[in-house]
């Protein structure tokens, strides 16, 4: 369920309200896994998958129970591990369901050059561009939770101690864009560190935030930044997540990582973190929790978090051009 008070009338008329049963019904999705890969101003981005050689986008609107598949890009092999993002781009057009999806090829050797493949629904084409940077850009796994695009710039975790920022807006020649590596705050941690407690980068009342949480000795704690003119800015610092915590233990019998898999887009002040099949809302500034209902049976994979990421407020009813 997603803003009842606010979308009442399209609640009435989905009998699923906000959900995706709709798209089981129709010919692309019987049969493939449906992953969600992004979400902007109510509109979803998800892939189809049979096997990587018969992957396919789709944008959908759960509310209104409309959808389009995308043409397939023109460079490589869609792959479930590509960074993908959907946006939408107010510069080129009046209409609010001009939406552009972006997509960047996995690439194994770590590089100071890569491409990106922009999708317009405007245009209905994919165009491709060569991006560079003064230092190489290496692929880290898994890559799909790690990116969030904000006014018109696309941000990139990449691995634990930086992150991308790319213009997305760039109107010079498709061989010559230019992206730059930013370092991430806190960077008393190495590599095992990362890879064994979560970080996340995430969109909350219009900020770019990045939290992260650590455990140290027998405590999870959580902290969370927020990025101001090129600068991180510490909201949080070291906040206890015990209360979590004993949760977990009651559930299990055993302490269990906890990982961070977003933020309230309207509460800077709400982290959302989960664990196994799990998802709670933290008040940092209270230090109270709620758990939100998940229905186990569609949960991909019960031992881990897959593909988590907030819906962002805003719904729209989409006017399909293209």
């Amino acid at each position: 369920m997603a803003y009842p008070d606010l979308h009442s009338g399209f609640m009435s008329r989905n009998q699923h309200l906000f959900s995706f049963k709709f798209l089981k019904n129709h010919k692309p999705f019987q049969g493939p896994r449906l992953l969600l890969l992004g979400s902007c101003n109510g509109l979803v981005l998800c892939i189809s998958r049979i096997g990587e050689e018969h992957s396919r986008y789709h944008v959908c609107n759960p509310l209104t129970q409309t959808w389009v598949s995308l043409p397939l890009p023109p460079g490589s092999q869609i792959k479930l591990f590509d960074v993908c993002g959907i946006f939408f781009d107010y510069s080129l057009s009046s209409f609010a369901s001009c939406y552009k999806v972006v997509r960047i090829p996995q690439f194994k050797e770590p590089s100071k050059n890569f491409n990106v493949e922009i999708y317009s629904s405007d245009l209905g084409i994919w165009e491709s561009f060569q991006v560079s940077c003064d230092e190489n850009v290496v692929w880290r796994f898994p890559a799909f939770d790690k990116l969030v695009i904000l006014n018109g710039a696309l941000f990139w975790i990449q691995g634990g101690s930086r992150m991308l920022v790319y213009n997305l807006n760039q109107i010079n020649k498709s061989d010559g864009h230019q992206c730059s590596l930013i370092n991430l705050p806190d960077m008393e941690f190495d590599d095992t560190e990362f890879l064994h407690f979560s970080s996340h980068i995430g969109e909350s009342e219009g900020w770019l935030c990045y939290a992260k949480a650590r455990k140290a000795a027998s405590e999870i704690t959580v902290s969370v930044w927020v990025l101001n003119m090129g600068n991180w800015e510490m909201l949080h610092k070291d906040i206890s997540v015990g209360g979590i915590c004993e949760e977990v233990l009651s559930r299990k019998g055993k302490a269990a990582g906890i990982q961070v898999l977003g933020f309230s887009p309207v509460d800077r002040n709400i982290v959302l973190l989960g664990c196994k099949k799990w998802v709670w809302g933290f008040n940092i500034k209270t230090r109270s929790f709620e758990e939100f209902c998940l229905d186990n049976r569609h949960v991909h994979d019960a031992s881990m978090m897959f593909l988590p990421f907030v819906l962002k407020p805003m719904p729209t009813v989409p006017f399909w051009t293209k």
